[in-house]
């Protein structure tokens, strides 16, 4: 019998969202170990050009290439559909069970994301 690896589906409507509006994503209660798997995203209202994803394990300091980053796509124009797979990222979420993403566009506070995470639990 195959081995059945635990993946959790994170579906996300963001709005109001600003270039550094930092949302909290909730895993957990506690400290959890992840595998992000794939990530997909698309720019569903808002005055931005474009915008680029960023994962962090930290709500402080959560800015582009600061420690607690753990993953960044890449810069997309908001006509597109930014997606990526077998991403192969480790990490952990912080104390209490959270990771936060930034969608960065790069005009407005008004902007509106659809966001799609997959994550395999580790032990």
């Amino acid at each position: 019998m195959a081995q059945r690896i635990p993946v959790l589906i994170k579906t996300l409507s963001l709005t109001a969202l600003g270039a550094a509006t930092l949302t909290a994503i909730p895993i957990s209660s506690e400290y959890q170990k992840l595998r992000l798997l794939s990530v997909r995203a698309k720019h569903t209202a808002g005055s931005a050009a474009n915008f680029t994803l960023r994962l962090h394990n930290s709500s402080a300091a959560a800015t582009l290439s600061d420690f607690s980053q753990v993953y960044v796509g890449s810069n997309t124009l908001v006509a597109n559909l930014f997606g990526a797979a077998n991403i192969n990222s480790v990490f952990g979420t912080d104390a209490d069970g959270n990771i936060y993403i930034v969608m960065a566009p790069n005009a407005g506070s008004d902007n509106a994301f659809s966001v799609e995470l997959a994550f395999e639990i580790l032990d």
